[in-house]
């Protein structure tokens, strides 16, 4: 239902925290909205789902805009609106609009719903060292859930600006590693993401930025392992840093590394996590070993507890194909896409059953729907 304004709000939250909406639907909602709403004189609650509408299509400009005058009357809304100004890179106005926020209240009187809203709206315009200062008391860590989630992010953020973080966005893949500016910095940079890692909302993050520099080379890795072990060893998430250490090994194919993380995160998990089963699966299959049979094992205990699971029907038809059992490949593989539709991986393996089968036009087919993919993707 595109007018409703619940679910454009869901949304657009994960889409400002790097999720990417497909830009087919995202026009098609746009257009919904810029029908309905004529001028910036309709009702703000139209104002406002244009204002989502437009932000979700990239159009930070326009959306900045249409938020404007809803903020007026809806605080709420002011780190959103300086997110999108900075987005549209109207960074002066951000900074402005932060300003106008963060020293409105004067420090004897401020609250904590008013230093959570003045951090937030920090948060959006970069300033992140700022964020830490403000809810710093003492060198103390702020308590409260959202309190420590802002802190927990800033440390985050401001890692990942000092490290070059790719933007998030369909051309570039989730494929990146740090580039450590080296020295003291990096070690001020890790304390960062250890500070983060002991915030429970925020430990996920962290330590996926902690394992994607423990596979560089040098003290930084070995500082980022010594961080990982202690996660591993001080608390009840384990298993969660396994995975996204294994997880991570994986999308840079540091097979071995992938496999030793996902094989202990399986067995704190006594074999009952489909996720783990999955990506050790893949891993097994595309390391050097190729040891397509015990990848077959694993992806089966997978799909007996989510039995057809589309993701996990792609991994044993990829599987089928290492093994080239043609057939085989060919069922799960067109059932996945039946279920979930096509991706371009899938696509890309039945182009490989078809040649397999002796089938170079439907193999054709299979390598023009991948490129066609691939292409939209990118746009």
């Amino acid at each position: 239902n595109p007018d409703n304004l619940n679910a454009l709000h869901l949304a657009v939250d994960p889409e400002e925290m790097g999720a990417i909406c497909p830009p087919a639907q995202s026009a098609e909602l746009l257009a919904h909205w810029q029908k309905m709403v004529s001028d910036q004189q309709g009702p703000p609650e139209q104002q406002l789902g244009l204002a989502l509408a437009a932000a979700l299509d990239g159009q930070y400009s326009e959306a900045a805009d249409r938020l404007l005058s809803v903020s007026q009357t809806q605080p709420d809304e002011k780190a959103r609106l300086i997110f999108w100004l900075m987005q549209a890179g109207r960074n002066s106005e951000a900074t402005a609009a932060a300003a106008e926020i963060t020293d409105s209240t004067a420090p004897e009187s401020i609250t904590e719903a008013d230093r959570a809203l003045s951090a937030r709206c920090l948060l959006a315009a970069g300033q992140y060292a700022r964020v830490r200062t403000l809810l710093a008391a003492d060198g103390e860590l702020p308590s409260g859930d959202e309190l420590e989630r802002l802190y927990g992010s800033a440390c985050i953020r401001e890692f990942d600006e000092a490290v070059s973080r790719p933007p998030r966005n369909p051309a570039v893949p989730s494929q990146w590693l740090p580039v450590m500016p080296g020295g003291n910095e990096d070690v001020r940079l890790l304390i960062l993401l250890r500070t983060a890692a002991s915030i429970p909302v925020t430990r996920t993050e962290a330590t996926d930025r902690l394992a994607r520099v423990s596979l560089l080379t040098g003290s930084v890795a070995q500082r980022a392992q010594d961080f990982l072990l202690q996660l591993r060893s001080s608390g009840t998430d384990a298993e969660n840093v396994l995975i996204i250490m294994g997880t991570t090994a994986m999308l840079h194919e540091r097979w071995q590394i992938a496999i030793d993380s996902l094989q202990q995160a399986n067995s704190l998990g006594m074999g009952r996590n489909p996720v783990v089963l999955n990506n050790l699966a893949l891993a097994t299959v595309r390391g050097p070993a190729a040891a397509a049979q015990n990848a077959l094992t694993l992806i089966n205990q997978a799909l007996e507890l989510v039995p057809n699971n589309p993701e996990m029907l792609s991994t044993r038809g990829e599987i089928f194909v290492a093994m080239q059992r043609w057939t085989d490949a060919r069922r799960d593989l067109e059932e996945s896409i039946r279920i979930r539709g096509g991706r371009p991986k899938v696509h890309r393996l039945l182009e490989q059953v078809w040649t397999g089968l002796n089938d170079p036009e439907q193999a054709e087919a299979q390598r023009q729907l991948a490129e066609q993919q691939e292409n939209a993707a990118i746009r």
